[in-house]
């Protein structure tokens, strides 16, 4: 591991990324020189979901085994728990998202509890100031909650299931309001929101190749799908050959990042063109795009290359 400092030359964004197996958070410059170089903000047992607040310039990451919220800032300083299952009440959290403009981070939550024996379980979402007070719950009964997206513009949450009944839901910030605007899904996993304003979601049609697996002619590949938000049927990205298809970013200029397990890279779409941003990396989680590098100056951080990870 080598200390690279002096960020200083800015690029159009970074990509946070977490590696569960691997037990790290980090980023990359996809758009850079030397896409080979990554950056380690954090570790943690087994990370999962990511998101950023760009106003602190926070990065904040859920562990699943750990039942933990992690946050710390792009060079690994202030590193610390958030949240945590004995102060907090979280089970396994795959989905985070942070609403900039009031302050607050948006997470899944699923777990069991066992009171006298009795077995009780929980799927729902929260939210909570930044500064860890006015936590709530903003839905109680969401089916295996897993990605979440936030429309700022109209204060809307959109988070996917992958319960009996799969779907994309969108609701007010407080909850009010869901609406399931789609459906007949598999295994939806990621979802984000573009600049173009249209809705981006990523399908593992996991449950489908599990049911499938003495038929190989019948397995279907992972799918990306996007068109307007407000459309009950949104178009598939057509010969992208993705296998286990799990977290998904847009960038601001809409080239996509997706995380696909069976293929065990971070891939870039842009065009109907597949791009391998990294390769090698086995169980790649949640992914955000951030154009906030522009504003950072003289960090000093660590990084390593693919040849020695």
């Amino acid at each position: 591991m080598q200390l690279c400092s002096s960020l200083s030359e800015p690029s159009r964004g970074m990509l946070l990324y977490a590696l569960a197996d691997e037990g790290i958070v980090g980023f990359i410059d996809p758009n850079g020189a030397e896409t080979t170089d990554r950056f380690l903000v954090g570790r943690s047992l087994r990370p999962v979901a990511v998101a950023y607040d760009p106003v602190h310039q926070v990065v904040y990451w859920s562990d699943v085994y750990e039942h933990t919220v992690h946050q710390a800032n792009f060079d690994g300083t202030n590193h610390k728990i958030f949240l945590r299952s004995s102060t907090h009440s979280i089970g396994v959290v795959d989905g985070l998202v942070v609403d900039a403009k009031h302050g607050r981070l948006y997470y899944s939550n699923m777990g069991t509890t066992h009171v006298n024996g009795t077995a009780y379980t929980w799927h729902r979402i929260d939210t909570i100031k930044f500064d860890g007070t006015g936590q709530r719950t903003v839905v109680t009964r969401a089916e295996k909650p897993r990605a979440l997206a936030i429309d700022a513009g109209r204060n809307h949450l959109y988070y996917t299931t992958w319960g009996r009944h799969a779907a994309v839901v969108r609701m007010n910030l407080d909850g009010s309001e869901p609406l399931v605007v789609l459906q007949n899904m598999d295994n939806p996993n990621g979802v984000a929101i573009g600049s173009d304003d249209k809705l981006y979601v990523v399908d593992s049609h996991d449950k489908t190749q599990r049911a499938n697996d003495n038929y190989p002619r019948e397995k279907k590949e992972g799918a990306l799908k996007k068109g307007p938000k407000g459309c009950p049927f949104l178009k598939e990205e057509p010969g992208l050959s993705l296998q286990v298809p799990f977290g998904l970013a847009v960038a601001s200029d809409n080239k996509i990042y997706i995380s696909d397990w069976g293929r065990k890279a971070i891939l870039s779409v842009s065009g109907g063109t597949v791009t391998t941003v990294m390769a090698d990396v086995t169980a790649p989680m949640a992914l955000f795009f951030t154009p906030v590098r522009k504003q950072l100056v003289s960090v000093t951080t660590y990084y390593v290359s693919l040849k020695k990870w």
